[in-house]
């Protein structure tokens, strides 16, 4: 019989937090895209420029994606917290 082994959480705490924080500079470049795009023109009207509905999307799924992450980096610091009791 084999014996099973368990997983490394450490590794995989910190493989969560650099997803997390890669994912999270890319939603800040996201939204600072988006804000580069956009002015007030010469009469007074705010403006985007084209493309706003693909950046707005690409925005919300990076938003989403950090709030997944951070609730999986959550998870893992409870399991070790649990682990560790044990």
């Amino acid at each position: 019989m084999k014996k099973q082994t368990k997983p490394n959480l450490q590794f995989i705490l910190k493989s969560a937090i650099s997803a997390l924080q890669v994912t999270y500079n890319d939603y800040k470049r996201a939204i600072i895209n988006d804000l580069n795009c956009s002015f007030y023109s010469d009469d007074g009207e705010f403006t985007f420029l084209s493309g706003k509905e693909e950046r707005k999307r690409k925005i919300e799924f990076l938003g989403n994606e950090v709030v997944r992450l951070q609730v999986k980096v959550d998870y893992i610091k409870n399991k070790i917290k649990e682990s560790e009791g044990v």
